[in-house]
């Protein structure tokens, strides 16, 4: 399917949207953190493709450090380079130069998922290595999708527990799902425009190419020739890319048996929380919760950590990280929650309600034993947000939970 979008003035709306956002972060900040980047746009798909860029980027750099003279499937390296993938995760920094291509690109993704859901989802399907469409790789996606998720979740249930198609067939359900769908759902639509045009002025027609007409015939100009997938430039392609408004809680250094602390009387840091009234009626955090938040992050941060190769000299031998972190239950929920975790929960399991999500694991980290926090997810969250439409990510958080209290 040919998009009617103009894709050059697609390309210089999303550039000048992401100038305008940047001129006025970057005026007093150098670089967007973990925390900045949940919040960065007033549009929540915006943020997520943002999200979804910067994870593609740390799997590819967790591969890049594979080697043919080092055995990477061994257990204690896999471990090691895993924890070490963790920690950087919790440490995101990016500055203008670097961060601003990234906002175009989820910008133009957004405005084209927006404004042209079927040809946005046929792109990604012809973009399938080995023209194979995989029940993992639309889970995944799956996550980092808000506008027009119905029609992803059709071709999941299309699935119907394969573990693959070929991209032909799914183009198929993908026809079939839209035929006859409402896909451009006024208030949707409405909305996410007009937080595009709270940052800088949009009109969706402009977005289209012009039509000329001759006598009653409508042209659209200028035409494209239909070419070969096989043809198709970069720039055509899909570029690998929650509503989240909420600070992200960095993880404590990981303490490994064999290292030792600094001092006896070294403070352990308090989990950093926050509550719906740090926030304003527009949805971010006020100044006084920045600023204090800020500060409690900082704080935890100035302390040394070990390196991997601290780890790996100090550990007993015979038992691998694995085996030791699994000895000891986890202290605090929040901290044991990755942040590419802390995702997904907040948008298949609370909705994309990350205020919901905080006061959840604070209500559950006061529980006195995993029965009560048990009962207190099976008989108020579970019901509440539908978890049962979303079995493994609820399975997932169960687990989490389950190890805050034993281990």
């Amino acid at each position: 399917m040919v998009s009617p979008l103009d894709t050059t003035a697609l390309d210089t709306y999303a550039r000048g949207y992401a100038a305008r956002l940047c001129e006025g972060y970057f005026d007093q900040h150098e670089t967007v953190d973990g925390p900045r980047l949940l919040e960065f746009s007033d549009v929540p798909q915006v943020n997520l493709f943002l999200v979804r860029a910067l994870y593609e980027t740390w799997k590819a750099d967790a591969l890049a450090f594979r080697s043919p003279y080092f055995d990477f499937e061994n257990e204690e390296v896999k471990t090691a380079l895993q924890s070490l993938m963790n920690v950087a995760s919790q440490h995101i920094s990016v500055q203008r130069e670097a961060f601003e291509p990234l906002l175009t690109t989820a910008t133009a993704q957004t405005l084209t998922l927006l404004l042209e859901p079927k040809a946005y989802f046929e792109s990604y399907l012809r973009d399938r290595p080995d023209f194979v469409l995989r029940a993992d790789d639309l889970k995944t996606f799956l996550r980092y999708v808000r506008l027009h998720r119905a029609i992803l979740q059709g071709l999941a249930e299309r699935l119907d527990g394969q573990e693959s198609t070929y991209v032909s067939q799914a183009l198929t359900w993908l026809n079939e799902l839209t035929a006859d769908a409402h896909l451009a759902d006024e208030e949707e639509v409405a909305t996410t425009l007009a937080q595009f045009s709270a940052t800088l002025l949009l009109d969706k027609d402009s977005l289209y190419k012009t039509a000329l007409f001759f006598g009653e015939e409508a042209v659209i100009n200028p035409p494209k020739a239909t070419r070969s997938f096989f043809d198709l430039t970069d720039e055509e392609l899909p570029v690998a890319s929650k509503p989240v408004r909420q600070p992200v809680t960095p993880a404590p250094p990981v303490e490994v048996p064999g290292v030792d602390a600094p001092s006896v009387d070294a403070p352990v840091p308090e989990p950093v929380t926050v509550s719906e009234s740090d926030y304003s009626n527009n949805g971010r955090m006020n100044g006084h919760a920045e600023s204090s938040l800020s500060n409690r992050l900082n704080e935890q941060f100035q302390s040394d950590q070990p390196t991997i190769n601290d780890v790996l000299a100090k550990e007993s031998p015979g038992e691998t990280l694995g085996d030791q972190f699994q000895k000891k239950a986890t202290e605090s929920i929040h901290q044991s929650i990755s942040l590419n975790q802390k995702f997904t929960f907040i948008n298949q399991l609370f909705n994309g309600d990350s205020v919901a999500y905080h006061i959840a694991i604070d209500d559950l980290e006061h529980c006195r034993n995993f029965s009560e926090a048990k009962e207190l997810m099976n008989r108020v969250y579970g019901p509440k947000y539908h978890w049962r439409m979303n079995p493994d990510e609820a399975d997932e958080f169960y687990e989490l939970v389950q190890r805050r209290f034993q281990g």
